[in-house]
């Protein structure tokens, strides 16, 4: 009998830590400056947990009681329907993170958000079901655009990432009807295949010599060349002319090479071929016949 109660004694015991365990991995350390709650985020620092001011607009602070603002708590904003615009002029150069779902359901968010460079983490979610902004200016330095980052964003027209993006994972732009340009750089190397998920008037904004544009090509997505190449200007003068004739004739002789954005240019009637009839396609155009094709204009798909 004393051992079944001395083992029930230690069970309750056990569950008490437990418990205590658990709540003191939960609790959260608040503190209120004028109109900002802020949580701890470590010695130096504090992470951005709420806001009560009458501005509709969120101006990041720089500082909470003498530490510097670092981040956006998780979820700080979640479902918060008052916000109409994020101003993050006053954040100071320390301010480098914003949240896993911190501005979720954010639907008060309309026109254009721009992220400073200093951030360099993106949460997952983080501004998922902000229907109402219509661009996004990444001006960030983060090398990652977390899962369903900007899922839902139904109102999404324009991305401008910055040349820092190098993967894009699941459902980051999925559901984004209306989204219609995204630029991308060369340093992207992964894009998950359901990032753009149901977003289907997307064009990619690419570079020729990129992982985005085979990308944009194996997943069916319309792409515009931001190299500046035209159709026909195979030797890169900038102008479509007889010297192109010459030039396609020239490779087709083998006398000279023509690689790379130029050779995509050569193909003068883009059936992914470049042969004799790409030279008659030019010359035809040269002499003022309509072609069906947008001879001297930036490359497309």
């Amino acid at each position: 009998m004393k051992k079944i109660i001395k083992c029930i004694s230690l069970m309750i015991i056990s569950s008490l830590l437990l418990v205590t365990s658990v709540a003191g991995f939960n609790a959260v350390t608040l503190y209120t400056d004028g109109d900002y709650t802020f949580a701890d985020a470590d010695a130096e620092s504090v992470a951005l947990y709420g806001y009560n001011g009458s501005s509709s607009a969120l101006v990041v602070p720089a500082s909470c009681n003498g530490r510097y603002v670092s981040s956006v708590y998780n979820y700080a904003f979640e479902d918060n329907t008052s916000i109409t615009a994020i101003d993050f002029s006053q954040a100071s150069r320390f301010f480098d993170s914003i949240g896993m779902k911190s501005f979720v359901n954010c639907t008060g968010l309309s026109g254009t958000l721009s992220l400073p460079a200093s951030i360099t983490s993106l949460g997952h979610g983080a501004f998922q079901g902000c229907t109402n902004i219509t661009e996004l200016q990444m001006n960030a330095c983060v090398a990652q655009i977390p899962s369903q980052c900007f899922n839902k964003c139904a109102s999404l027209r324009t991305v401008i990432t910055s040349p820092f993006v190098e993967s894009i994972d699941n459902l980051a732009f999925a559901n984004c009807p209306y989204l219609q340009d995204i630029y991308l750089s060369t340093a992207v190397t992964y894009i998950s295949d359901t990032a753009f998920l149901n977003s289907n008037r997307v064009r990619f904004q690419v570079f020729y010599d990129s992982y985005a544009r085979v990308y944009a090509q194996e997943h069916g997505f319309s792409y515009v060349l931001r190299d500046g190449v035209k159709l026909s200007d195979v030797n890169g003068d900038n102008n479509v002319n007889i010297n192109d004739v010459t030039m396609i004739q020239r490779h087709l002789a083998e006398l000279e090479s023509v690689e790379g954005i130029y050779l995509y240019a050569a193909d003068v009637n883009r059936d992914g071929t470049v042969d004799v009839a790409d030279g008659t396609a030019l010359q035809m155009y040269l002499a003022g016949y309509d072609m069906p094709d947008p001879i001297g204009e930036i490359l497309t798909q």
